[in-house]
């Protein structure tokens, strides 16, 4: 009695895991990802750049 439900539930889980490979969602997660990472990267130099330039326009909040 119990195999048949251990059966089921492997063979129910097993399909899920097939069609969300099938859908391509992986991918597009690991794309999301990678352009999420490299715009992490990019907002470093961005963030001393507004930085500087706050600091150039309002010099008396700089001191602070």
């Amino acid at each position: 009695m119990q195999t048949g439900r251990i059966r089921k539930f492997v063979a129910v889980c097993l399909l899920g895991v097939f069609a969300t490979l099938n859908t391509g969602c992986i991918d597009a997660i690991s794309r999301a990802f990678v352009n999420g990472f490299g715009f992490s990267l990019g907002s470093v130099p961005a963030q001393i750049l507004a930085d500087y330039i706050q600091g150039f326009l309002n010099p008396d909040d700089a001191a602070e």
